[in-house]
């Protein structure tokens, strides 16, 4: 049964080492991805939820737990993927302020980059997925490159102009050894 709410942990002051508290995140119900960051935010867990009473619930244990989080809940998803279900070795997430609809501003991102997915449809060497979510940007966008320097250049001269994108924050990671996805029987119930 597909769950009803999808969510996004940022955490921007972990209260020990975040390789720790990482490998904690991980442990917990319906976590599907976490990592560590650099920029706005040192950790980001991705996870589902069956209910919005249950997202809520799970904010009371973190928060008795000393983790500080924004919570964002996605609201529509990219016709093309959500964000953190793969990437290649450098990652960005960018939080972006739309300037018009978000609905729309969504689909221009999916137009301007479904011909790179096309072209790379296992994501060995690229990857794009977004959503509208909740919170103090309208959208979450999730990149993936090769290098660094590749990663840079996707954000500067292909995201940053496509109509609709307004002030925008991005973190990134390097994640081969640095993300955990657990599998089902990882985490707790």
């Amino acid at each position: 049964m597909p769950k009803e709410v999808v969510s996004y942990k940022l955490i921007t002051d972990p209260p020990g080492p975040p390789g720790d508290v990482k490998r904690a995140i991980a442990r917990q119900r319906g976590v599907y991805f976490v990592a560590q960051f650099e920029g706005a935010f040192k950790i980001l867990a991705a996870m589902e939820h069956d209910s919005l009473q249950e997202l809520q619930a799970d904010a009371d244990a973190y928060w008795e737990a000393g983790i500080r989080t924004e919570t964002l809940r996605l609201v529509s998803s990219s016709q093309i993927a959500a964000p953190k279900r793969g990437s290649p070795t450098h990652c960005a997430i960018i939080r972006a302020e739309a300037t018009a609809d978000p609905r729309e501003v969504l689909a221009a991102l999916d137009g301007a980059f479904e011909g790179r997915v096309g072209a790379d449809p296992d994501h060995e060497h690229f990857w794009y997925a977004a959503a509208v979510v909740t919170g103090r940007y309208d959208l979450l966008i999730d990149l993936g490159a090769d290098s660094l320097g590749e990663l840079d250049s996707i954000i500067m001269d292909e995201l940053r102009p496509v109509p609709g994108i307004g002030r925008t924050e991005t973190s990134t990671a390097y994640l081969p050894g640095n993300e955990i996805r657990p599998k089902p029987s990882d985490t707790s119930s």
